[in-house]
């Protein structure tokens, strides 16, 4: 198996769920009696060229190249919700792949142990030059290892309004507001929920870039300057703050 997605070819779907559980996205080259297993192959949450309404897509385990919140060659994703929390993949996109558009993109980051996931990087937005995101991307890193980097807009593709990159925990080791080679058009917003823990435990959030970074420079002369007690206050009190956001979340999914 080299691809699968959560909606049709063409035909237009309004929910969409593609849950991967333990599926490997690979194949087999053999060179005279040795045999290497290679990774092949994207999961969507849309379609291939499709209008989808909602797509979700959920990485419990299983290993692959990509994984894609959106449609693949075309087509409308009004919403898509992508949950990485087990398994092994190079890419993850909130968007789509080669063209359409997706409207709002979340992406959330969530294994329950580092050892669980291996992804090397993080796009809230879409992939090749001719998608786009509408709307606005938010992208939560609650948990484990980003290899590289971390884009709260797309690869090639361009985001209209907005991006959010949220960062509860974890580790990763760039990490950045908007895309990669495709500007924003209106704004990017970064949100360092765990910048305390970042001083006061460094295993909280590693950058290599850190001294380049504004909040976090901010964040160490605050910490240099008060007590441990305040320190820990400090950590209790954005923990606290982060219980009571995802909280109210899952009260505002509830209701939906």
């Amino acid at each position: 198996l080299c691809n699968s997605y959560g909606g049709g070819k063409i035909a237009e779907a309004i929910t969409t769920n593609n849950n991967l559980n333990g599926t490997n996205y690979s194949y087999v080259l053999r060179d005279g009696e040795t045999a290497y297993t290679t990774l092949c192959g994207s999961a969507f949450g849309g379609g291939a060229n499709a209008n989808v309404t909602t797509a979700n897509i959920t990485l419990n385990n299983g290993s692959m190249i990509n994984v894609y919140g959106g449609s693949n060659e075309g087509g409308t994703v009004t919403r898509t919700n992508v949950s990485i929390k087990r398994g092994t993949v190079d890419n993850v996109f909130g968007g789509n792949n080669q063209g359409g558009a997706t409207v709002d993109s979340l992406v959330n980051v969530e294994p329950n142990n580092v050892a669980d996931l291996s992804v090397n990087n993080v796009f809230g937005g879409s992939n090749g030059f001719n998608a786009s995101i509408s709307g606005t991307t938010t992208t939560n890193i609650k948990s484990g290892v980003v290899k590289q980097d971390v884009f709260g807009g797309g690869n090639q593709a361009k985001v209209v309004r907005a991006t959010y990159v949220n960062m509860y925990g974890g580790t990763v080791t760039n990490l950045y507001g908007g895309g990669n080679k495709a500007g924003i058009t209106t704004d990017t917003n970064i949100n360092l929920n765990a910048w305390v823990k970042f001083i006061t435990n460094p295993g909280g959030i590693t950058m290599d870039d850190m001294e380049n970074n504004k909040s976090l420079k901010e964040a160490k002369q605050i910490l240099q300057q008060i007590s441990d007690d305040e320190k820990e206050q400090l950590v209790n009190d954005s923990d606290e703050e982060n219980e009571n956001e995802e909280d109210e979340d899952d009260g505002n999914n509830n209701e939906h």
